[in-house]
């Protein structure tokens, strides 16, 4: 059975706006999201990335891989990274593997962008 995970996007300002629907489990889709990430902020550059995750059922330690290399891609490029909408099965996880220190995350995209905005 084949995992999908639909990734819905859109620019706001300098941010770009990523919603993510569906498992971050162990699949080639969830193995290929820093790469579709770099892939929209090659066409537009952004100074934030707001990672949506109210609409991701599961997570497993593929998706904590992944979120990880999101991370540094958004170090690296030197990109404000946060997470919106994290349900409380994926806090938990961050949580158990200590990565909460790492994400900003906010209960909503209002907030978030607000805090993106700040210098």
């Amino acid at each position: 059975m084949t995992t999908k995970i639909i990734v819905l996007h859109r620019f706001t300002g300098g941010t770009l706006l990523i919603r993510l629907e569906g498992p971050l489990t162990l699949s080639p889709a969830v193995n290929e999201l820093k790469t579709r990430i770099e892939g929209l902020l090659s066409t537009k550059p952004a100074t934030g990335l707001l990672l949506n995750l109210a609409g991701v059922s599961a997570i497993d330690s593929a998706g904590i891989g992944e979120l990880m290399k999101i991370y540094t891609f958004a170090i690296r490029r030197e990109l404000r990274l946060v997470l919106v909408e994290v349900n409380p099965k994926i806090a938990e996880m961050l949580k158990i593997t200590r990565l909460d220190s790492l994400f900003a995350t906010f209960a909503d995209e209002a907030s978030a962008l607000r805090q993106i905005a700040q210098p």
